[in-house]
């Protein structure tokens, strides 16, 4: 695998959490937001399933990735934007372990509204720093793509 195709599986991968980050913060967790005491395990079973098919797998690609694609340095992409993109990955895992000390558990081992409003409200945290990640990983393209049209 070139240099240049890791970066687009990076990026891919990045764009693919961006993405589904939205469309949880706008759409799974108002549902849960909504949820009863009788329809909170159907509900949160659903947020696990989506975590772990999505999320897992596209978060291992997404570190993987990221670390092999600073430690190749390609072309055209000052070293301080690979440290930018990696201290904002490392930001969005940290939110992981903050959310349980904050919320007091795991936000969705039990029902909890107000407790998961927390969770939720803290959650954009996380959609913050994928949309930036989005951003800085569209400019490393950018940045590879030019040093490659002109070297």
């Amino acid at each position: 695998m070139t240099t240049h195709d890791l970066l687009l599986v990076h990026a891919s991968a990045t764009l693919m959490l961006a993405g589904a980050m939205w469309a949880i913060q706008l759409g799974l967790l108002p549902l849960l937001a909504r949820a009863t005491a009788d329809t909170w395990p159907h509900h949160t079973q659903t947020y696990r399933r989506v975590f772990l098919a999505l999320f897992w797998p596209l978060v291992v690609i997404e570190a993987g990735t990221g670390i092999m694609a600073a430690a190749q340095h390609p072309a055209g992409i000052p070293a301080w934007l690979h440290g930018v993109n990696l201290s904002l990955l490392a930001c969005g895992w940290s939110v992981i372990p903050l959310t349980r000390l904050v919320v007091g558990h795991a936000p969705l081992s039990h029902f909890d509204p107000v407790r998961f409003r927390r969770f939720a409200r803290l959650n954009w945290v996380r959609v913050v720093v994928w949309t930036a990640r989005a951003v800085v990983v569209v400019l490393m393209l950018r940045l590879a793509h030019g040093a490659t049209r002109t070297g």
